[in-house]
Formats: structure tokens, C-alpha cells, sequence
């Protein structure tokens, strides 16, 4: 919620926040032929070179990742592939970059999808950061890759897509024509014709980790008035010293900043505000909630500042001194819901230990038992001994960080450090994932707690997290250490 004391401004240009779009071949772009060696068996998917054809307009570069499993098991020629892949450009219209990964699933190449290598391969070639691309796919892998790097993945389901995968990704769109104009509609807020000025307050009561997603809004907020002032909650103080500027209803405290005077005040808001608001923004709900924020600021006047790229950003502390590699274990959570059980936890300690990584663990004071039974023998127990600006450095210095969807995995975004998100799927995790940073997602996506918004589990047994294996971590730890 922001209060702004007039209207003094207009809208000039917009800046992508997307650029370069990567899409899957089979199943995608095209329809799926099992081997596919044939040129003339090629047949676009509905809608493809139209949704292309506008990106290519609006300034979007284009490239291909495929996987050709067919090579390796001598299926394909590669010269087979090339031919196709010439036919489908011809129908499509020319790519920037292509990326084809030539191995089956025993190779253990770094390329091949769910592998992130050919996303990054891609990136470098367009001279672009895997953070300014999207991935668009028909299954699961695709969407992972896409993680892995730390692009955004757009599911566009086909018949043979299963559900679970539907669940898990990030954005689903019903085809390419849809997820083009979802890629379009991303943008950086537009930079005011002149600058605002005066005294905004922004009203963010939640916990530390909402605060940090607040992060780049905040930044724009201070770039264009002359004083910023921050009202959070005591669970969001820490967060809010941290920064380096400056489904809840916003009415409640429209209502007090009305009775204290504010001119003018705006939100976001699916309730009718009546004369609660003067601007009542409506946001694409699947957006990630930094990019919700920033749009906010904007629909009140206020950009980022030239330069600044929209990430999470925080004030680093100086590095605590611990081990090399080590991979950062925060079991807690704000939200039980959210938390992963403690004995799920300890085995993916031990796993982690028993891989050869070094474990730290990291809670809260009140989580110091927690801590300590999780960490055992096998970790550095951490549990109490960091303030958030220490566990800033700590996750600095850390190879990945694996906890639930909780306040340090968007500092560990905020630090550059990769995260395995136990995510429990009470809220949308295009929304809420770790932002523009690499991520693997691990949990039941379909639990019977999607979407519910519980505090605490409505389920028996909190299914969603409790059958994510140790095994599953490792695995996923090592995805993230190809990025």
C-alpha cells in the first residue's frame, strides 16, 4: 500500500522484463514424432508462428532447446536432426540460437534437460543472463531446467503432460498464443516523466521474507520521492534493516491512513475499496510477487531507477567462517504449513553429510532445539548464533540452501545463492519461488493443501513435504551445482 501527497506525473517508456524466450521443440513447438528423423513429418502446433511472430516484434530473441535422446541410442543421425530443425525454422521463422543436447539419460551430461546446461548455453549465446529468459515446455523437465538456471518456466500442457507437472510449474498458459502475450505483458514499470517527490509511506505488515520481496518496489519508491518511510510489522523489522533503500486485504489500513489524513493512497485490492483508494491496482496473480510490487509503485508513479534490474538486494554483513561448499539447512518456517517435519529434515542432513557435503543448520533463537536435533553430529549447528544480516552472509558463502517456503530462501535470492524450496503448495509457487534466482522445487504439488492458504496443516501426516527424500535433496543440490 502506498500514499503519494499528489499526481504529478506520466508514463514514458517500458523495458522487458524478458529477453529471450526458449522454447522446447517436440511437443511444443511442433508436434511430437518419437525420433523424429523425417522433415516432412514436421507439423507446427496451433497458433505457433503467429505467437512467435509477435514476440519477434516485440523486440523478443527466440532460440531452442531440445534434447535428442535419438542420437545417442543410433536412432537419429545428427545430420537428421539438423534437417528437421532446418524444417521448423522454415514454418516457424528463423531462431536466434539453437541447442540441441545429443545424449540419453545415462550420460549424465550437464545439457541435457532437466539439466540446466543447455538453458545456460543458450543465454550465453544470445549474450543475455538466464534470468531475463523464459522457458516454455509441455512437461515436467522442461520447467525444472528452467529453475535450475534460474528462468522462469511457462508450462503449455498437451495431452501427454501429467497433472503433477501442471501443479508444479511456475505460470501455465493454455497454448503459445497465451503464453506470448503473458511474456509480452511482463515489463519493467514504466519510468515517470518527471520525478514524484514527496513523502510515501509503504505499508508492509507481513513477515521479513515479504519485506524483502518488497525490496525493489522500494527501491523505486526512493528513487522518486524525497523521504521513504517503511511501516512493518515486528516480524518484518529485521528485513526492512536490511534493505538497501527503502491473500491479505489492504482496506483495513486504508481506513486508518484515511482517518490520519493521507490524500492518497494505493493498493492492490480485490475488494470494492469504495473511497478507501485512490488507485486500486489490478495484478496478474501469477506474477512473482516482486514484479506484483513493482507494479504497484508504478501504478502510483514511481520506477526503478536507471540501472537498477529489479533483483532482491540486501546489505551484505561480513562472511561468519563456515566450511567451503557447504550446503545451508534451515528447517524452520513462519507458517507450520510450510515448515517440512524435523525427522524429514534430519534424513536429509544425514544424506547431505553422507554425500560428502559440509551442513550447516541456521534457525531462529526459538528454534534452537529444532536445530540442534536436525544438525546432530553430522552438521554445524548454527541455531540462535545469527541475526538476519549475519544469515546474509552465511548464505553468501554457502553452495545452496535447502528449507521451506520461508524468509531465507528469498535472502538467499537476495545473495545470489541457489535454493532447494521444500514448497508446500498452500500458495502459488509462481508467486512466492525463490526470485530470479536458481531453484529446484521438491514436494507434492497436487497435496491436498493446494491452495488453501492454511497456517497450519489441514491434512494428516503433512503429505506434501513428508515424502521428500534425502535422496531427492542431494540430487537436487548436485542440478544446482551445474549453474
Amino acid at each position: 500500500m502506498l500514499y503519494d501527497p499528489g499526481n504529478r506525473w506520466h508514463m514514458a517508456n517500458v523495458g522487458r522484463l524478458t529477453e529471450a524466450v526458449l522454447f522446447d521443440r517436440d511437443g511444443t513447438l511442433v508436434r511430437d514424432v518419437p525420433y523424429n528423423g523425417d522433415p516432412d513429418a514436421v507439423v507446427v502446433m496451433p497458433g505457433a508462428r503467429e505467437a512467435l511472430d509477435r514476440l519477434r516484434a516485440g523486440g523478443v530473441r527466440l532460440g531452442v532447446v531440445t534434447n535428442q535422446s535419438g542420437i545417442a541410442r543410433g536412432r537419429l543421425t545428427r545430420a537428421q536432426v539438423d534437417a528437421v530443425n532446418a524444417r521448423v525454422a522454415q514454418l516457424l521463422g528463423p531462431f536466434d540460437v539453437w541447442q540441441v543436447c545429443p545424449h540419453d539419460e545415462d550420460a549424465g551430461c550437464a545439457c541435457r534437460k532437466p539439466a540446466p546446461g543447455m538453458v545456460h548455453a543458450a543465454a550465453r549465446a544470445l549474450g543475455t543472463d538466464p534470468t531475463r529468459c523464459v522457458v516454455v515446455g509441455d512437461i515436467g523437465r522442461d520447467m525444472v531446467a528452467a529453475g535450475a538456471a534460474g528462468a522462469l518456466g511457462v508450462l503449455v500442457p498437451t495431452e501427454v503432460t501429467r497433472p503433477a507437472e501442471i501443479a508444479a510449474a511456475p505460470v501455465v498458459m493454455p497454448d503459445l498464443a497465451a503464453a506470448a502475450d503473458w511474456v509480452l505483458s511482463r515489463a519493467f514499470p514504466p519510468a515517470p516523466g518527471r520525478r514524484p517527490g514527496g513523502h510515501v509511506l509503504a505499508v508492509r505488515s507481513d513477515s521479513a521474507g515479504d519485506v524483502l520481496l518488497t525490496g525493489p518496489a522500494l527501491r523505486a519508491l526512493a528513487a522518486g520521492a524525497d523521504r521513504l518511510t517503511l511501516l512493518c510489522g515486528p516480524r518484518g523489522e529485521a528485513a526492512a534493516d536490511l534493505l538497501t533503500s527503502f491473500h491479505q486485504s489492504p482496506l483495513p489500513f486504508a481506513l486508518l491512513l484515511r482517518l490520519a489524513g493521507v490524500l492518497r493512497i494505493s493498493a492492490v485490492s480485490v475488494d470494492y475499496p469504495g473511497s478507501l483508494l485512490d488507485v486500486r491496482h489490478r495484478v496478474d496473480d501469477r506474477l512473482p510477487e516482486p514484479e506484483r510490487a513493482l507494479s504497484l509503485a508504478a501504478a502510483a508513479g514511481f520506477a526503478l531507477p536507471a540501472g537498477d534490474d529489479g533483483r532482491l538486494a540486501v546489505r551484505r554483513a561480513a562472511p561468519v567462517g563456515i566450511p567451503p561448499g557447504s550446503v545451508v539447512v534451515h528447517p524452520g518456517a513462519s507458517v507450520p504449513a510450510r515448515a517440512c517435519p524435523p525427522e524429514r529434515i534430519r534424513e536429509i542432513v544425514v544424506a547431505l553429510a553422507t554425500a560428502g557435503r559440509p551442513v550447516v543448520v541456521t534457525g531462529s533463537p526459538q528454534e534452537r532445539e529444532l536445530t540442534r536435533y536436525v544438525a546432530g553430529a553430522e552438521a554445524l549447528d548454527l541455531g540462535g548464533r545469527t541475526r538476519l544480516d549475519q544469515l546474509a552472509g552465511v548464505l553468501a558463502d554457502a553452495s545452496c540452501l535447502v528449507c521451506a517456503n520461508t524468509g531465507p530462501a528469498h535472502l538467499a535470492a537476495a545473495v545470489g545463492t541457489p535454493v532447494v524450496s521444500l514448497f508446500a503448495p498452500t500458495v502459488p509457487f509462481g508467486r512466492w519461488a525463490p526470485y530470479r534466482i536458481p531453484h529446484v522445487r521438491l514436494g507434492d504439488p497436487l497435496a491436498g493443501c493446494r491452495d488453501t492458504r492454511a497456517a497450519t496443516c489441514p491434512v494428516p501426516e503433512h503429505p506434501c513435504l513428508s515424502t521428500v527424500s534425502g535422496a531427492e535433496v542431494v540430487a537436487a543440490v548436485d542440478l544446482l551445482a551445474q549453474s
